[in-house]
């Protein structure tokens, strides 16, 4: 296989960012974007001034709150975003026809054909670095590396506003990462973590060194066998860059006060506008309505499309998944074990399987931007 050179681009902070160039007097000020803080809702993100109290995305405004009582709340501008992130993506297709947008403030470029214009790849990665300054006021952090995977790492040592460029020799990758927490690594989440950290597997030399045998009786076959190449740096995946028809669409709205009304909850009215709701059917197909009730402080429960939300409910997440129109596949044998890896990234009997480190929406560029 030919040489690559993968470049990951990832906007610092990108929401607060913006709110911080368009509002001076914000500038060093810990910026909260998201709910108000004494809504329900969440941190959509927030700037680094206010990570360092410990405000983090995903996090109740509430809790923010708490954490840093000084912080300024700002609602989020999506259209504003969005107006810059594309301005962001026409940059970056100065440098590659072949970018894969992650989600709004993130991308993969294949330069592997381009980079030669440029004279190397740490020379393209801080003309890129500069020319996003100079058009839109942000900055941003790149990761350059032979795969995917390890441009993704590297993006993330460069954090905020550098550029890490990754070893590519086989070798020299394997002890770069050795050291490394195997949290870093595509498909190591909380869950799987623990369970690697329960028998000894707490870095990626670690799992280098690991019996693929009995890594795979921990993990399960599939898991161990990804997790441990991954490890060792290894990571064919490709840069997406075709444009693909969406396969699903989402919409989370927060109630103000607890809901137990059916209707209430029933698949927003952009998607009704559109011919879509849950429960429904479009083309002769049934679309499914899943629900998302969050009961407390990081506690939520799932219950089917029909069923009635729970009385004490904080939180309500409806979501509706359009589907291709074809025929489903026949049902499964249920498995009798379902090792931790798979209960954690939903590939057991009936969850939806996730494409390891793309994210549920490779092209929906506008998801939570947490940098």
């Amino acid at each position: 296989m030919a040489a690559r050179t993968i470049l990951h681009v990832d906007m610092d902070a990108f929401f607060a960012s913006v709110e911080q160039r368009d509002h001076p007097a914000w500038r060093g000020l810990p910026v909260i974007v998201g709910a108000g803080p004494h809504e329900r809702g969440v941190v959509s993100t927030c700037s680094y001034e206010a990570r360092v109290f410990g405000v983090r995305s995903a996090m109740p405004s509430r809790t923010a709150y708490e954490k840093c009582p000084h912080g300024i709340f700002v609602k989020p501008r999506m259209r504003v975003y969005q107006e810059v992130s594309a301005q962001v993506f026409e940059i970056l297709g100065h440098y590659s026809p072949f970018v894969e947008g992650v989600s709004v403030d993130e991308a993969f470029l294949d330069i592997s054909g381009t980079v030669h214009l440029f004279g190397d790849a740490r020379t393209l990665g801080e003309r890129l670095r500069a020319e996003v300054r100079a058009a839109c006021g942000l900055t941003c952090s790149v990761g350059i590396a032979p795969n995917r995977l390890l441009a993704k790492i590297g993006s993330e040592e460069a954090k905020p506003d550098g550029l890490f460029v990754t070893p590519f020799g086989p070798d020299a990758i394997r002890a770069w990462l050795a050291p490394q927490p195997v949290r870093i690594l595509w498909g190591v989440g909380r869950r799987t973590n623990e369970l690697l950290a329960k028998y000894g597997y707490r870095t990626c030399g670690d799992l280098q060194e690991a019996d693929p045998r009995f890594l795979a009786r921990v993990l399960g076959e599939p898991a161990s066998r990804a997790i441990r190449a991954h490890a060792c740096g290894e990571d064919a995946s490709a840069v997406v860059w075709e444009d693909e028809a969406e396969k699903s669409v989402s919409r989370e709205h927060t109630f103000g006060v607890d809901e137990a009304d059916r209707a209430a909850v029933r698949a927003p009215r952009r998607l009704r506008r559109g011919g879509l709701h849950g429960g429904g059917r479009r083309g002769g197909r049934a679309l499914p309505l899943p629900l998302a009730a969050r009961a407390g402080a990081g506690e939520a429960r799932a219950a089917g499309g029909g069923a009635r939300p729970p009385r004490r409910a904080r939180s309500v997440l409806c979501y509706t998944r359009v589907q291709r129109a074809r025929d489903r596949s026949p049902p499964r044998r249920k498995r009798k074990e379902v090792t931790a890896w798979e209960q954690e990234h939903g590939r057991a009997e009936g969850g939806a399987r996730r494409e390891d480190g793309r994210g549920a929406a490779r092209r929906g560029r506008f998801a939570h931007a947490d940098a």
